[in-house]
């Protein structure tokens, strides 16, 4: 049976690489940066982080890395990089070595030495606020993301400048 699916969105994005989670692994995918008139294409023939770049003014070239890559998405339970602090009536969780701002979402679920909580807002890297204050103080606790990621595709830095780039994309799938 021949499966065809397609997936167009926007996105904001700041310089950083970053995953866009679609519901399934793509076989073709095209950036356009609205901010820089870049167009960035990916082909599943292409190894990951390639991709064929055009720029406006018609010039093209070939994308070595930092370009486009499936992304295979990742179960519940992900231990996040650092260490959270939390104090005992405060719903505050504070990181040491974290990326909350790129490794969770609002409405994440997270656990932190045992005690599950939404988050509710991401103020940093290593500050962010849960759904109910924290019932024990604990320093240097492991955090872990309960919630997981669908699959999709990794955005390398290859066609976001540092800065605001509105990114527009059409992925696409055939089995």
């Amino acid at each position: 049976m021949f499966k065809n699916e397609i997936k167009v969105g926007t996105v904001v994005a700041s310089g950083a690489a970053m995953n866009l989670e679609i519901g399934f692994l793509p076989d073709e995918v095209e950036i356009i940066n609205e901010t820089t008139s870049i167009t960035l294409r990916w082909l599943k023939s292409m190894a990951a982080g390639k991709g064929h770049k055009e720029i406006a003014a018609g010039t093209q070239s070939f994308v070595a890395a930092n370009g486009i890559s499936q992304y295979a998405g990742e179960g519940p339970d992900a231990q996040l990089a650092g260490t959270g602090a939390t104090t005992v009536a405060s719903a505050t969780l504070t990181g040491t070595g974290t990326a909350f701002n790129t490794a969770l979402r609002v409405v994440d679920l997270i656990n932190v030495n045992g005690e599950q909580r939404k988050v509710t807002a991401i103020a940093s890297a290593t500050s962010l606020t849960v759904d109910g204050a924290f019932e024990k103080t604990v320093a240097l606790a492991n955090i872990y993301r309960q919630t997981g990621r669908n699959p999709g595709f990794t955005l390398g830095t290859d066609s976001i400048n540092t800065a605001t780039n509105v990114l527009h994309y059409a992925a696409r799938r055939s089995d």
